[in-house]
């Protein structure tokens, strides 16, 4: 059996292609656990919370009703804001997603 090497334009593309599947298994696993909008809006979704520290990782679900209040969307988009990290040389690492364990 001969192995194919990957083309040049998967080769370039596989970052993206990862960081893709990553972002949607991320997506099904909330629609799943959410029992796939069954009862919403009525029960509210369960957002996974997980903290990932240098010794080890916790993770708690919390219930949070869905919101499209000016300050609650204000307030996520500054979380989102701080979560763009640097590196100590003043490079962008780039944004960690919740629920995402990263190096």
């Amino acid at each position: 059996l001969s192995i194919r090497k990957p083309t040049l334009l998967k080769k370039l593309l596989s970052t993206d292609i990862k960081r893709d599947r990553r972002r949607l298994l991320q997506a099904l696993r909330f629609m799943a656990m959410n029992s796939f909008f069954k009862e919403w809006p009525e029960k509210p979704l369960n957002f996974p919370r997980v903290i990932v520290n240098e010794t080890g990782v916790e993770s708690e679900v919390t219930e949070q009703k869905p919101s499209s209040s000016k300050a609650e969307l204000a307030s996520i988009a500054e979380d989102l804001n701080s979560s763009y990290d640097t590196d100590s040389d003043g490079e962008n690492r780039g944004c960690q997603e919740e629920g995402e364990i990263t190096d």
